[in-house]
C-alpha cells in the first residue's frame, strides 16, 4: 500500500487509492481475527519495528537475521566495504563493494538512486489512463510490483515471487515486439534482464 496509494494519486485514480487504502488497512488487521488482539498486536509490532530499523538505515541486526533482499540494502552493501569477519559481511567470494565510502554518506547515495529511480518511474507513468483498456496499465502494473518488491523496507526471498508476473511481462513484450518489427534489440534492455 506504501507504493499502490501513491500510485493510484499520481494516475488520477482517487476512488481507487480510497479503496486500496481501506483495503490495505483491512488485510492488515485480519489475522486479528484469527490471532486475537494481543498476539496480533505483537507480531505488528515487531514487524513495524523491524520496517522501520531499515528504513532509517539502522539495520544491521537485523539484516542478518532475515536476510533483507531490498534494493537499499543491496546499494548499500555496494558502497560499504565491511572486513571479514563483520556480521554484514556475508564472507562470499562475490561479496566485494564497488567502493568504500563511510556509512553515513552510502546512505545518502542510496536514498538519492532510490529517488531517482522512483521519479524516472513517475515521470514515464505520469499520463492518466484513457481509460480500462488502456494499453498502457499492464505494463505499468509489472512496473509497480518491481518497485513494491525493491522499495519494500523488509524484502524476504519469498517476497521475489513478485518479480515472476512482471518479468514474464516484460520478457513476452520484449521477444514479440523486436521479433514481429525486426528490430535490433535493445543492448539496454538485455543488460537489465540479464540482471
Amino acid at each position: 500500500p506504501g507504493l499502490l496509494v501513491p500510485f493510484f494519486l499520481w494516475k488520477r485514480q482517487f476512488r481507487l487509492a480510497a479503496y486500496t487504502g481501506v483495503a490495505a488497512a483491512a488485510w492488515i488487521a485480519l489475522p486479528a481475527v484469527w490471532m486475537g488482539p494481543q498476539e496480533w498486536w505483537t507480531a505488528q509490532s515487531s514487524w513495524n519495528q523491524v520496517a522501520l530499523r531499515a528504513l532509517s538505515g539502522n539495520s544491521d541486526d537485523n539484516e542478518t537475521r532475515i536476510q533483507n533482499q531490498a534494493l537499499k540494502g543491496a546499494v548499500e552493501r555496494l558502497l560499504v566495504a565491511y572486513p571479514i569477519g563483520d556480521r554484514r559481511h556475508s564472507g562470499h567470494a562475490l561479496d566485494v563493494p564497488l567502493l568504500n565510502l563511510p556509512p553515513a554518506t552510502a546512505r545518502k547515495i542510496t536514498l538519492g538512486v532510490l529517488l531517482g529511480l522512483l521519479a524516472v518511474c513517475a515521470w514515464f507513468g505520469r499520463k492518466p489512463y484513457a481509460g480500462p483498456r488502456d494499453p498502457a496499465r499492464l505494463p505499468e502494473f509489472a512496473g509497480l510490483m518491481l518497485l513494491m518488491t525493491l522499495y519494500s523496507p523488509v524484502t524476504w526471498l519469498q517476497h521475489l515471487a513478485w518479480v515472476l508476473p512482471a518479468t514474464w511481462l516484460i520478457v513476452h513484450d520484449y521477444r514479440s515486439s523486436s521479433s514481429q518489427r525486426g528490430e535490433r534489440r535493445d543492448p539496454l534492455l538485455r543488460v537489465g534482464l540479464g540482471l
